[in-house]
């Protein structure tokens, strides 16, 4: 995995308190899937504008991600069908700070709305409080839910102070549906996440700039849903063909070089 760690030092630091206060829980969200050459430009063209959560020395972070669905897949069935509206429901454990978080995740139209819940950092099963909350937020019994994808990243996580937009930057990902496990080589995916209309996301802050000028074009893509089609789920995927495609272009092309 490429070090980074030249490139990030740049950065004035953030404290989680500070990020926590800047909360995007409803937001617009604007995916780039990209290889990770591409990483130090990007990183070294935000440095005037953005600033690096930093906790205990460290600026880049390990997220596990355990993603639940109906035994039929219907989170990832709706999200394949063109469902306007769609949800997902994971269990996410932030390793270094020991903290972990039971969450739903709705798409309504182009907004996200994001709920969490602290839960247990040693088991992503339910507990009463979780089955109460996904009860609430997503309307579905917990029985009803089943394990169906292990997802494990580096993140770094960079704020505009001024105008509130958060970029997360994920690569090493690491996919795993309990039969088949699948690494996503050389790739990273950016997400621009801001508050502001879909018309001010074009021009939100220094980032999307940069990509344009970069040439980058936005990859609407899911985390959970392309993970197992990679994996060799037992899932529909024709409207992710295309995805699939660009992802073995983007990794033969590095393994090219």
């Amino acid at each position: 995995m490429q070090n980074l760690d030249k490139y990030t030092a740049e950065f004035r630091a953030l404290s989680l308190e500070a990020l926590d206060a800047m909360k995007l829980l409803e937001r617009y969200d604007t995916k780039y899937l990209v290889p990770t050459d591409v990483l130090p430009e990007f990183l070294s063209r935000l440095v005037a504008n953005y600033s690096i959560l930093e906790i205990a020395g460290s600026r880049e972070f390990e997220y596990f991600n355990e993603y639940f669905d109906t035994s039929d897949f219907r989170f990832y069935s709706n999200h394949h069908n063109g469902k306007i509206n769609r949800l997902k429901i994971r269990y996410r454990r932030y390793v270094e700070t020991g903290v972990a978080f039971m969450e739903v995740k709705k798409k309504i139209k182009h907004e996200t709305k994001k709920y969490r819940i602290p839960h247990s950092f040693d088991s992503f099963e339910f507990d009463a409080a979780s089955t109460n909350f996904v009860g609430e937020k997503a309307g579905i019994n917990s029985v009803e839910l089943v394990p169906k994808l292990q997802i494990i990243y580096r993140r770094i996580t960079l704020l505009n102070p001024k105008s509130g937009d958060k970029i997360t930057i994920d690569r090493d990902l690491r996919f795993d549906n309990g039969e088949n496990k699948y690494v996503l080589s050389h790739l990273a995916i950016i997400e621009v996440k801001t508050k502001k209309s879909s018309e001010a996301i074009r021009n939100a802050g220094s980032a999307t700039q940069v990509l344009r000028e970069m040439m980058i074009s936005r990859t609407d893509l899911s985390k959970y849903c392309i993970g197992l089609v990679l994996t060799k789920s037992k899932v529909k995927y024709n409207r992710f063909k295309r995805k699939i495609l660009l992802i073995n272009r983007l990794v033969d092309s590095h393994d090219g070089l």
